[in-house]
């Protein structure tokens, strides 16, 4: 807008096209908060339908029976991470999974 003004560009120009700048950013930041909303429901979905897959097996390491949670140690978590890992990997290994859509 200062440009605008400096080099004799009338005030109402002026102030309607910083608005119009203004509001062309606002709208490209909603669009950006939109699209990465949309994204992080998605993953959301991904994530229960992966968890949901995974619990269909009881758990090598912790011993969880199937439908529950791996079971931790400590604040930490450190083995009810290998231990959902391991699980994960054991219920891929089963065969086809029921994740349909998912690429």
């Amino acid at each position: 807008m200062i440009h605008e003004l400096a080099s004799g560009t009338d005030s109402t120009i002026a102030v309607a096209k910083a608005m119009d700048a203004y509001n062309g950013l606002k709208g490209r930041k909603r669009e950006n908060e939109e699209a990465t909303e949309r994204q992080r429901c998605q993953d959301d979905q991904y994530l229960a339908a992966d968890e949901e897959i995974t619990r269909k097996v009881s758990c090598p390491t912790c011993g969880s029976e199937a439908r529950m949670k791996c079971r931790g140690t400590g604040v930490s978590g450190g083995l009810k991470k290998k231990s959902h890992t391991d699980r994960y990997q054991l219920t891929r290994s089963l065969g086809p999974d029921d994740s349909k859509g998912r690429s």
